[in-house]
């Protein structure tokens, strides 16, 4: 590697881990987003709907009508009254491409103190501090270049409210500004509605992590020059396993402890307020829940209709909060993480036999968090079949990688038949028509020569031209040199020449004569000559490239491609994971065990497939070997016989050879396809050596013209078999070695897959050739 070639590597590098530093930091923080959404949701599920009336002191979920608290706002634009109200101005603008669109030039909102009705009561709603004001869209007008939108919140609208009540001498207060276990929210929306955001949020931002430590994970194995599969999928499922089960087990933590602290505050605050109601009413109690009995008793008389309803349903707002506190540590593995975290069940409050099914019936009108179905569709159709495709092309890409990975490069002159890989300098083949590259005007075997134009500074480069050409050539080492048909190659160029005009760019990719190359293809029989190998496109998966680049560059660059897709399979996986439990399950802080779960599964399957396909593509390799030396075989045997009528008056006497000629034959004719092993072939053989035997006893067979044709298409024949012999051979060692290596012995043992046997002749297949130089002296 000369010093310039160092310096782009070294500086490769550098950005790599700077694009790594980068995505660790996106990814990180998309899934501390990811987390305090859901972390909102569940607080929002947990704190169950209460009448007004049952209000104390703590988190709240209300709904119900707004109504004026005191003075009205009146918005800008349309002067409508209302509790609160967002004006935004924006201006129509032009970009440098003469696409429109619209830039706000102001944005304000405003609110006053309103109150919240239902059925029980009223209470006062003070939206000042960070609250969240999920309003609709009221009104918009748009005057010249200008647009005017407004968001209100009138009295009469009906509201969902979740926030921190606190007691006050005029009464009970929602604030949004205190501390406690909620999220600030004021929507238009319903609960379940706000719920279902969240967690469509947190889904999307999990993924968002997800994605930003996966590829954070390739671009560091990139620094350090790590192609292996393997490697890569251990390394980044197990950097999502970890921060997803970091994740989820934090999770669970902080929701176990924190359901348990409020519901233990609120069964505080709420004995504080049914003990202060029964004191001023002169009513005595022992503090004892299973001693207040229904506050329908007699005792309870001197409390107003009001009084015994609320107390009723502030007891009721108890029950179900510890229940639901309860269900959250009967979860797995709740159940078995909550001891360890010194968190334990709360004793459950003694109810009524009428109040229970109160509580049931509440109960069940409680529905557990999940993703609309119309997204949650979305995302497992999209995550499934992104999934599908970008893995099988991601596989595609690691078998490319492992071809040139496993195929050893061949020095010209001892190339076998079948995939191969040689490494020399490209030279001009005779006959083919000069080329030259159009920015350098240098000759050249091969270049693409792409032109961008950028119209502005402000503008992205627009390819307009991308054009590719090639001729075939020779690739030549030490030890001989051997043509390459280019018909069918990828070519892999390095990026030789850019030059600037104007506003337009200039870049050449060039291979040219005396350049070092990489070469991996099909060795196949030279169509011409018969008596040579080629390289050429095997016309099925094989891959076929030509690179200026060496080897390492070329294997690291498929093995980048590679992750790049496997990367956005796991994603998609993912995704499609997350659709499901959004649409079957709850969630919560199983959605991150899940998602880890689905990642360990994606690794496994897709390692399954990557060492299953690389047996298949061996086992293949070796059938299709075969496959061209049996076409050979019965070839060579159709010749065989042809000589053998041609010379049957010489052969007259030759009683054990027409025995064994006719006995070959029948053996031949009751078989489809010869096994490397087979008998059949060495009668063949012993056939073939006595006919030629016959020839060289008879030298007046010499001149004649059909017995010189058929053994020089013999000859022909035979050549070619050798030169297939040790192709096939190589590919048997190779498939047999590949099964006795873990994990692929299991694979092979799981499936079925059988030793393949190699090729031996039974005698020397240079004979045909020595015969027929003698015939021609």
């Amino acid at each position: 590697m000369d010093g310039k070639s160092l310096l782009s590597d070294g500086l490769q590098r550098v950005l790599f881990l700077v694009i790594a530093l980068v995505l660790t930091g996106v990814g990180l923080w998309a899934s501390s987003w990811s987390f305090s959404k859901i972390h909102h949701m569940r607080q929002l599920e947990r704190v169950p709907p209460t009448p007004v009336s049952a209000v104390i002191s703590g988190e709240v979920n209300l709904s119900g009508q707004v109504r004026p608290a005191g003075e009205l706002l009146e918005s800008p634009d349309t002067r409508t009254r209302a509790v609160y109200y967002r004006y935004v101005v924006e201006e129509e603008r032009t970009d440098s491409d003469g696409d429109s669109y619209w830039a706000t030039v102001k944005d304000v909102s405003r609110s006053v103190d309103f109150l919240l009705k239902d059925q029980s009561g009223e209470v006062l709603i003070q939206p000042g501090g960070p609250v969240e004001m999920d309003v609709r869209q009221d009104s918009q007008r748009v005057a010249g270049d200008m647009r005017y939108t407004e968001y209100l919140l009138e009295p009469g609208s009906k509201v969902f409210v979740f926030g921190y009540a606190t007691r006050e001498a005029a009464g009970y207060s929602v604030r949004f500004d205190a501390e406690g276990s909620f999220v600030p929210i004021v929507s238009e929306n319903s609960e379940k509605g706000e719920r279902q955001e969240m967690a469509l949020w947190s889904a999307l931002g999990l993924l968002g992590g997800l994605a930003g430590l996966s590829f954070a994970m390739v671009f560091l194995l990139g620094v350090f020059r790590v192609h292996h599969s393997a490697v890569y999928l251990l390394s980044v499922a197990s950097v999502m396993v970890i921060v997803l089960l970091f994740q989820g087990v934090s999770m669970m933590k902080a929701d176990v402890e924190d359901a348990n602290t409020r519901a233990q505050r609120l069964l505080e605050e709420g004995k504080g307020v049914i003990e202060r109601t029964l004191a001023e009413n002169d009513i005595a109690w022992s503090g004892k829940w299973a001693d207040l009995g229904s506050f329908a008793d007699a005792k309870y008389r001197p409390l107003g209709p009001k009084e015994r309803a609320r107390l009723a349903r502030v007891r009721l707002a108890l029950a179900q909060s510890v229940e639901r506190t309860n269900e959250n540590l009967d979860r797995f593995p709740e159940s078995l993480l909550g001891p360890l975290w010194g968190v334990s069940h709360l004793e459950a409050l003694p109810l009524s036999e009428g109040d229970q099914q109160k509580l049931a019936a509440l109960e069940e009108g409680h529905e557990p968090t999940r993703v609309g179905l119309i997204p949650a569709l979305i995302g497992l159709a999209l995550g499934a079949l992104g999934s599908l495709f970008a893995t099988w092309q991601g596989i595609k890409k690691v078998s490319t990688k492992r071809t040139i990975e496993n195929v050893p490069t061949s020095p010209i002159e001892g190339v076998a038949y079948g995939l191969a890989e040689i490494k020399g300098t490209a030279e001009l083949a005779n006959g083919e028509p000069t080329l030259r590259a159009p920015i350098s005007n240098r000759e050249c075997v091969y270049y693409r020569h792409i032109i961008k134009r950028k119209d502005s500074d402000d503008d992205g480069w627009t390819t307009v031209k991308d054009e590719e050409r090639s001729v075939s050539f020779f690739c030549r080492d030490a030890t001989g040199r051997m043509y390459v048909d280019r018909v069918g190659a990828r070519f892999i160029p390095e990026e030789v020449r850019t030059s600037r005009s104007g506003n337009r760019k200039h870049i050449e990719y060039r291979i040219s004569p005396g350049e070092d190359l990489y070469v991996l293809g099909s060795a196949e029989i030279d169509p011409q000559t018969h008596d040579r190998l080629q390289i050429a496109d095997g016309h099925g998966e094989l891959p076929f490239i030509v690179s200026s680049y060496p080897e390492k560059t070329v294997m690291y660059k498929e093995a980048r491609s590679a992750f790049y897709l496997l990367n956005v399979g796991l994603l998609a996986t993912i995704l499609a994971a997350l659709g499901l439990t959004g649409t079957l399950g709850s969630f919560g802080p199983m959605l991150y065990t899940s998602a880890a779960g689905f990642a360990c599964a994606y690794l496994f399957v897709t390692l399954f497939f990557l060492y299953y396909n690389d047996l298949i593509f061996l086992r293949e390799r070796v059938h299709r070997n075969w496959s061209n030396i049996d076409v050979a075989l019965k070839k060579r045997f159709d010749l065989i016989t042809a000589l053998t009528n041609t010379v049957k008056g010489y052969l007259a006497h030759e009683s054990e050879l027409q025995e064994a000629l006719a006995q070959a034959r029948a053996t031949r004719e009751g078989i489809k396809e010869a096994s490397p092993d087979d008998g059949a072939l060495a009668a063949e053989q012993h056939v073939r050596s006595q006919v030629l035997a016959t020839i060289e006893a008879y030298p007046e067979l010499k001149g004649q013209e059909m017995v010189d044709r058929l053994m020089t298409s013999l000859t022909d024949v035979e050549n070619e078999i050798a030169l297939m012999r040790d192709g096939y051979n190589d590919a048997v060692e190779r498939f047999n070695t590949r099964q006795q290596k873990f994990p692929e012995v299991v694979i092979a043992k799981m499936f079925g897959f059988k030793r393949a046997s190699h090729f031996r002749t039974f005698g020397t297949e240079r004979e045909a050739p020595q015969m027929a130089n003698k015939l021609a002296n």
